[in-house]
């Protein structure tokens, strides 16, 4: 009996970490007292009780040079050390996308390091071997094509290093609008599957699984930072579009216009501002200035490089919905991460789709977090019944739990249903996903869609103030559909019907690259190699590299509207694009890792690896297997001095509301002056909650044994005086 007693302790224990135990795991010594920390500054908990130390701080610095369609961006972070030891800073921040990261330097007082692009395991080696020689060095690290880190080593006590990256980016217009986006704070990320490590499992989201065992580095420290600007940034763009500009406006931030019509300096009208969600800027070409075709060309090491874009002409108005009924499925993300703003926006959409259905139509809601609820076991006939059914439906769907999109993919997607009424329909079966995906799974999902989808055609929506883009983009070309964003400030009606145009307008079908004479695909490393079908408003976006010269029209055939379209252009003009060869070799990369996608045995991924190599290497890029570093190779910590490291923590995203907590961390023990004023109550209250574990769940089981084991051991000395009694 004592023996089960026993184990049943044991078992509470995991489930039941105090707040106490989360803020203060697995750190260093630190140089303050607890009670005198300074507010208005963050701090780190450490495992000597009452001391802490301050993070790094960082500010940063961004400059966007916008040429008609692509961008040079140069982001400037400056690392603060404002403490009294050695630290190792770590910051994991986003990007673009479809960004080409070409450069790297580290300045140092005067001196300015430049980056050299390395294969990732050489460039961590490199980056460790200076770190341990007490040498200053920097690494910059893809983990996502949209989420990279910064590893900097050796910042002195008091001292501020900066490191600045470069990249080259693409703008392709939608529905006539051009759209700059620049994400300023990764949302934290749900990783599903079986915690490696039973530490990091108490301590919610964040933590490396069997399905996402790079879990941990997708996920930073978070804080909420009132009455102080928290990792603070500058941001100006110099825009030359190329035509007359109308609408130039930012729905995310305030910002200072100063615009001849066709070029325009923006800047921020506030002057820095938190890193806490994404900053847009749109505009549109006035009336009969919309391009139709472009061309840009640069010339390299590697070849003649050519980047073209083709605008199809507009809709006439016909659409899908003429002459087939629709069968949708709207699939609703109501995770944790989707709290306040989110899911007001996200149930707002789904109002606005249900609105647009007729008789004739079929409908079925699915709404997920850690577990799937459908509101019909299969669609349904669209009736004033099933409507107002599903608007009660909508109604009581409130943000919580983690995000287990696999499970409501398996039942939305006709290949993964076993509903044979579904998977046979002769309806067209459309699925809209509304989500701000934050997920570390990406890769297993893409391949769940790309083998359940069928006939069916899936369309995402983003949500929120920092959605994940990559995500989107990739859900959306695997599931052979368009991709849209809501930003928070954005008309949810006017955004839907911008979604439901496109669902409702005819494809541009059939689509051919027809070569200059003389050219066969031999001589052309074009990518994508083959153009799927387009919704209206989508550019047809094309990336050469070539040895031989062009002469002659690059034509451009396909089906519009049940007639023939055809555009063409000249191979031999263009303008020069400065980056076009940088754009190619990112749009090769990311060619290469969608056909891999599914394909995991060790031959394809050395096969995907060595195929990247080969573009990464040459041109200078950040890749799923490439990494820049930079060394100032004269030792500045003196030896034997400790080395502290310390991640960067992030703002809480713009409009997620997080049980109004003043601490988010839950994996590193970052404290706010704020928290350390409140550690005891916090002790009693902190709740993982949102992306994370079921960890209410674990402290109620824990709970339940803990009460079992004290029944057991009263039912033991019952026993026992019985024996004695006797």
């Amino acid at each position: 009996m004592r023996a089960l007693v026993l184990s049943l302790i044991l078992v509470c224990l995991p489930a039941t970490a105090s707040g106490a135990d989360i803020l203060q795991e697995n750190l260093p010594q630190q140089t303050y007292d607890m009670n005198s920390a300074e507010p208005g500054h963050l701090y780190f908990a450490t495992e000597k009780p009452g001391r802490v130390v301050r993070a790094p701080m960082l500010k940063t610095d961004i400059h966007m040079s916008v040429s008609g369609p692509i961008v040079r961006t140069r982001v400037v972070q400056h690392f603060t050390n404002d403490s009294t030891a050695w630290v190792e800073g770590l910051y994991t921040y986003p990007l673009p996308k479809g960004s080409a990261v070409d450069t790297l330097e580290m300045k140092v007082g005067d001196r300015l390091i430049k980056g050299e692009i390395k294969e990732k395991a050489e460039a961590k080696r490199t980056f460790e071997a200076a770190k341990r020689a007490g040498k200053r060095a920097s690494l910059v690290v893809q983990k996502r094509p949209n989420i990279f880190s910064t590893q900097l080593a050796n910042i002195g006590p008091g001292e501020t290093i900066e490191i600045t990256i470069e990249y080259q980016d693409l703008i392709e217009p939608r529905d006539n609008l051009f759209e700059l986006r620049f994400p300023m704070v990764v949302r934290p990320r749900y990783n599903p599957g079986i915690p490696l490590d039973d530490t990091q499992a108490r301590a919610g989201w964040g933590f490396d699984t069997d399905q996402v065992p790079d879990g941990r580095g997708l996920t930073q420290p978070l804080v909420i930072a009132q009455g102080k600007i928290h990792n603070p940034v500058t941001l100006s763009i110099d825009l030359a579009a190329g035509f007359d500009m109308a609408n130039l406006e930012s729905p995310s931030h305030a910002v200072t216009i100063n615009s001849d019509g066709r070029t325009a300096k923006v800047e921020l009208a506030e002057g820095p501002v938190p890193a806490d969600q994404d900053f847009i800027l749109r505009w549109r070409p006035n009336a009969n200035e919309a391009p139709q075709v472009g061309h840009l060309k640069e010339a390299s090491g590697e070849g003649m490089h050519h980047l073209l874009m083709f605008i199809p002409p507009e809709t006439d108005g016909h659409s899908t919905a003429d002459l087939v009924s629709r069968d949708l499925t709207i699939v609703l993300d109501k995770s944790g991460s989707m709290s306040g703003q989110a899911i007001r926006q996200a149930k707002s959409a789904v109002r606005r789709a249900l609105m647009r259905l007729t008789d004739a139509d079929r409908i079925n809601l699915i709404a997920f977090d850690s577990f799937v609820r459908p509101l019909f076991p299969r669609t349904q006939q669209a009736t004033t019944k099933v409507i107002e059914q599903a608007l009660d439906f909508l109604d009581d769907i409130e943000a919580d739990g983690g995000t287990e999109m696999s499970a409501a993919l398996g039942l939305a997607l006709p290949g993964g249903s076993s509903d044979e009424e579904n998977a046979a329909s002769t309806s067209l079966q459309q699925i809209i996903f509304i989500t701000d995906g934050a997920v570390g799974n990406e890769k297993a999902l893409m391949q769940q869609i790309k083998t359940g989808l069928g006939d069916a055609r899936l369309f995402t929506v983003g949500i929120g103030s920092a959605p994940n883009s990559y995500f989107m983009e990739e859900a959306a070309h695997f599931g052979r559909g368009a991709y849209l964003n809501i930003a928070m400030n954005d008309d949810v009606h006017t955004a839907m019907a911008t979604l439901f145009n496109k669902i409702e307008s005819p494809q541009i079908t059939e689509i051919k690259i027809n070569l200059p004479e003389g050219l066969d695909e031999q001589d052309v490393q074009m990518v994508p190699a083959r153009v799927a079908d387009l919704y209206a408003g989508e550019p047809i976006v094309l990336a050469l590299r070539t040895d031989k010269p062009m002469k002659g029209d690059i034509v451009v055939t396909g089906n519009f509207q049940g007639t023939p379209w055809e555009a063409k252009i000249d191979a031999r003009g263009g303008g020069n694009g400065t980056g076009v060869s940088g754009l190619w070799a990112r749009r090769a990369i990311k060619a290469v890792n969608r056909n891999h996608i599914g394909r995991y045995s060790e031959e394809d991924r050395k096969a995907q690896r060595q195929k990247i190599l080969d573009i990464a290497l040459p041109y200078n890029l950040v890749s799923d297997f490439t990494s820049l570093v930079a060394v100032d190779h004269t030792p500045a910590r003196p030896a034997r001095t400790p080395l502290f490291r310390r991640e960067t923590p992030a703002n809480l995203p713009a409009g997620m509301d997080w049980g109004q907590r003043k601490v988010m961390t839950l994996t590193s023990g970052l404290l706010t002056a704020e928290t350390v004023a409140a550690r005891d109550r916090l002790a009693q209250s902190v709740r993982p909650r949102g992306t994370a574990t079921p960890a209410q769940l674990y402290m109620l089981i824990g709970l339940a044994l803990l009460v079992l084991a004290s029944l057991l051991m009263l039912a033991d000395r019952v026993v026992r005086r019985a024996t004695k009694c006797g």
